[in-house]
């Protein structure tokens, strides 16, 4: 940091992930950043800082140069760490993506700014993090169940993205015993009536066409709509589940009168 005024300052530190009339915005939820005074090799050094000491003023032509180091902390929860971050980072109203590194996705970035406790003038510099890809998809739990000839029992999945990247998923289903009688179905919730505070149906997987939408939740509860596609044309449903959000399945096993105990 350096003191180009006239007089000696000391600057609040500030860090965000977004810049709008002049004012750095906070980081997004479950990410962290502080301050510390930088040793010789950048690395961080005594206790997290929100401001600089006093700085002596330039006064022989070049500015008193101090340094200091943000450490930034990156959630252990993959969706709130996602690998494509597109967001509105200049209070447009638009959703833009900054791709610092040319490697095709939107990286996180990280507004620092210094404002003089004298002046209250202020600088800004960006940096940006790319966050590495976790791509995983889990269904749960595995079941096991009893029926009786000629009836039918449920089981209750759940559908979960639980890495930090968009998944484009085709669902469908087998049954290994369908040519002696078996069968089975799935059901997915579908929104309606294109209201949240409604509860949503459930519809088979054979039924859903293209439009319907899908209806899952959030890491924090919230319902999140997802669109119903097949751009292979093969017939079977897809859907893009977003990171952090899950699906209730609901499969259900009908067996045939005849079916042999045990």
């Amino acid at each position: 940091i350096d003191n180009n005024s006239g007089s000696s300052d000391a600057f609040q530190l500030t860090v965000g992930s977004s810049l709008a009339g002049g004012v750095v915005g906070p980081l997004p939820d479950g990410w962290a950043a502080n301050f510390y005074k930088a040793d010789a090799s950048g690395n961080p050094t005594g206790q997290p800082l929100t401001s600089t000491e006093l700085l002596a003023p330039n006064t022989i032509g070049d500015a008193t140069t101090n340094h200091y180091v943000a450490v930034v902390q990156i959630p252990n929860d993959p969706a709130k760490a996602p690998a494509n971050y597109i967001a509105d980072n200049d209070g447009d109203v638009e959703l833009e993506m900054m791709d610092a590194n040319s490697d095709g996705d939107g990286d996180q970035p990280i507004f620092i700014q210094i404002t003089s406790a004298n002046s209250g003038s202020s600088d800004v510099m960006v940096d940006a993090i790319d966050v590495d890809p976790i791509r995983d998809i889990t269904l749960t739990p595995p079941g096991a169940n009893q029926i009786q000839p000629g009836g039918s029992v449920d089981y209750n999945h759940t559908l979960d993205n639980t890495g930090n990247t968009d998944e484009q998923l085709e669902l469908t289903a087998s049954n290994s015993l369908n040519p002696e009688g078996w069968n089975n179905s799935i059901a997915v919730p579908v929104d309606h009536d294109n209201d949240p505070n409604t509860p949503p149906i459930n519809k088979p997987l054979s039924q859903l066409q293209p439009g319907d939408l899908v209806e899952g939740t959030d890491t924090d509860g919230n319902p999140i709509t997802m669109p119903v596609t097949d751009d292979d044309t093969d017939g079977n449903p897809e859907i893009t589940l977003p990171a952090g959000v899950e699906v209730p399945l609901t499969p259900t096993v009908f067996a045939p009168s005849d079916a042999a105990p045990g």
